[in-house]
Formats: structure tokens, C-alpha cells, sequence
């Protein structure tokens, strides 16, 4: 698989700095070391678990086809997805079946993929070109914190007729070689510590990618400590898609889950006593995985009222094209942002 380093000099790099100096809102309790302890916790929950983490991250999400849907992308593009359709005989898994809710939940959401729900009638100014475009010329996307690359293999079969470009970003090497080994010629990936680039303030310069069709970053937006980091991330993505360009991000909720709140609870007091860490901000929580000793990872859960301050940190360069929940067995547990660069 090809990497991004031989060709970074290339490719202007996306994204804005980060003040150092107020890595989270007035008031709250986060420092930045205690901010990096967090993030090294859990580079190293997912290089010490990267295979029992893949094999439960395999499936699409249904919210994903919903984001698809708002831009645009799903109209005359795949049959497949909008009737709901297993795509049998296919090396990789239908769309519309259920998949894990999340990348660190380990539900299954109820419902499939959600192409094809959007009203009858005429389709927004913007959506026949982007139609068009797709059997026309390379749609270039920028997975940040791809995993596995499950992502394009969802893309793959909802847009069956598309030429993609996947540029993939990741600091867990293993999980990305893991997933995308078999798509090396449409593949570039880079591997990076997201998190503490964000902290340090080198996000604008470390992410090297062309200025892409389509950025999406799902299930990683809660690893990452501190309201004005993640609103730094958001502002990273908006900055790497062309003008007319979508972003969409996912925001775990999993405080709307009683069980998935309490266990939350229960991990953190353990791993708190065990990394000797202070008190953490509100929503902030360390999680478990497989009852395993010692394998815990930093996750923020995140209130309405949060989805909605990080929705207005990019009102200026972007316009919020739909906001809505999805995944799980209540269809809640993952609220998303999709965002139209502005010109």
C-alpha cells in the first residue's frame, strides 16, 4: 500500500493551528498533561487490541448512508442501497446490514443504511453534479481516523459507478493495513497521531492530503480530549475539502444508553486508580474492552448542547446541510453533522 510521505511535498496541507494555551473552554478542569496521558492511553488500547478491535468493526453504520443521502450522493447512484439490498457474492458486507453501532460500543444498530428516504420531488441545486461527477473523474475522500477503511468498502458498494481516491489517516498502522490491503491502487495512507496533534498544535501541517470531494472522521471525535481541540479537528476537515465540498462527522452519545452510561462509570473509577489520573471533565470517561485487565481508552460522550457548540465553530466556512442521530437499537447513540464547505 502506498504512503502519503513520498508525495507530502506535493499536496498542500489542510487544516488550522490550534491555541495551545486553552486546549479546552474556560472553567473546565482538562490540562494538557493530563490531556496527553489520555491520548497515549489510548494509541496504546488500539496498537495492543488492533485485531479483536477489527474484527468487531466490520459492518457499516446506517447513519452513514444517511450523510450520503444529504449530499446528495445516494440519487442514481446506487440501487443497491436505496432499495436496501444485500449485495450478495459481494467480498465485502452489504450496506444495509446491520452493523456495530459505533467504534467503541459493540451494538448493533436496528436499522439499515438510509438512501433512499429522502422525499420525493426535485433534489437540491447541488446534488446533480455531484452525481454527475462520479462517472467523470477520481472522488477524492479523506478518512480521518479510518480504522480498518471499513468506510470505503461501505462507499465501494453504495457508489458503485465511482472512481474513489481514498486518502486514509490513522495512527494505529496495523488496523489500516489490516483493512485496505486489498485496495492499494486506489489507497494512500498516512499514518498519524491525530490526538496529540491537535494538543501541539501541528494539525494544520501534519495532515497531508489534496484538497478532496468528501472528509469524514466517524468514531474518533470522542477520543479526543478538550472542546477546542475537537472543534480544531472540525475546522481541519472543513479546510481540506474543495469549495462545494461535504464533511461529516459522527459524535458518540453513549450517556443516552443506561448500560453503556453505567458500565462507563464503573471502568473509569478503575482506570482512574490505576493510571493515577485527576478528575476529568464532564462526559469524559474511560472505557473498557472485552473485560480484558489494563485495556481502557479515553472516550467523551457528548450532550446535545456540545453537538451544537461544535456545529457553530465552523459557521463561517462551512453551512450545516442536516444534523441528525442514528445507530443503535434506539437509533441514537451517534449524532452527525454534515457540512457544505462554502465557497
Amino acid at each position: 500500500m502506498r504512503t502519503w510521505r513520498a508525495l507530502a511535498d506535493c499536496w498542500p496541507a489542510a487544516g488550522g493551528a490550534l491555541n495551545r494555551e486553552a486546549i479546552q473552554c474556560t472553567g473546565c478542569l482538562m490540562d494538557t498533561e493530563t490531556a496527553r496521558k489520555l491520548c497515549d492511553i489510548t494509541s496504546t488500547f488500539y496498537r495492543e487490541n488492533a485485531s479483536s478491535f477489527s474484527s468487531t468493526r466490520r459492518s457499516s453504520w446506517a447513519g452513514w448512508g444517511r450523510c450520503l443521502d444529504e449530499m446528495g450522493l445516494c440519487a442514481g447512484t446506487s440501487a443497491a442501497v436505496s432499495s436496501g439490498a444485500h449485495l450478495e457474492g459481494s467480498r465485502h458486507e452489504g450496506v444495509a446490514r446491520p452493523g456495530k453501532l459505533e467504534r467503541d460500543a459493540g451494538e448493533r444498530p436496528e436499522d439499515a443504511g438510509s438512501c433512499g428516504e429522502r422525499p420525493e420531488g426535485p433534489l437540491p441545486g447541488d446534488v446533480a453534479p455531484l452525481a454527475g461527477q462520479l462517472s467523470r473523474e477520481p472522488f477524492r475522500v479523506l478518512d480521518v481516523a479510518c480504522g480498518n477503511g471499513r468506510f470505503l468498502r461501505f462507499l465501494q458498494e453504495a457508489l458503485p459507478g465511482a472512481a474513489i481516491a481514498y486518502f486514509a489517516v490513522d495512527d494505529c498502522e496495523q488496523l489500516a493495513r489490516d483493512g485496505l490491503a486489498g485496495d492499494a491502487d486506489n489507497v494512500a495512507f498516512q499514518k498519524l497521531d491525530i490526538a496529540n496533534s491537535l494538543i501541539d498544535g501541528s494539525i494544520g501541517r501534519a495532515i497531508k492530503a489534496p484538497s478532496v470531494d468528501m472528509a469524514v472522521c466517524f468514531g474518533f471525535f470522542h477520543h479526543v480530549p478538550g472542546a477546542d481541540s475537537r472543534a480544531a479537528l472540525l475546522r481541519a476537515l472543513v479546510k481540506s475539502v474543495r469549495p462545494g465540498g461535504h464533511v461529516a462527522v459522527s459524535l458518540w452519545q453513549f450517556a443516552k444508553s443506561p448500560e453503556l452510561a453505567a458500565r462507563a462509570v464503573e471502568t473509569s473509577a478503575e482506570a482512574r486508580v490505576e493510571y493515577g489520573l485527576p478528575a476529568l471533565d464532564e462526559g469524559d470517561y474511560l472505557l473498557g474492552w472485552q473485560n480484558r485487565q489494563h485495556a481502557y481508552r479515553y472516550c467523551h460522550t457528548f450532550s446535545d448542547e456540545e453537538v451544537a457548540d461544535l456545529a457553530r465553530a465552523v459557521d463561517r466556512q462551512a453551512s450545516l446541510v442536516a444534523r441528525f442521530e442514528a445507530d443503535g437499537r434506539t437509533g441514537t447513540l451517534n449524532s452527525y453533522l454534515v457540512f457544505r464547505r462554502r465557497a
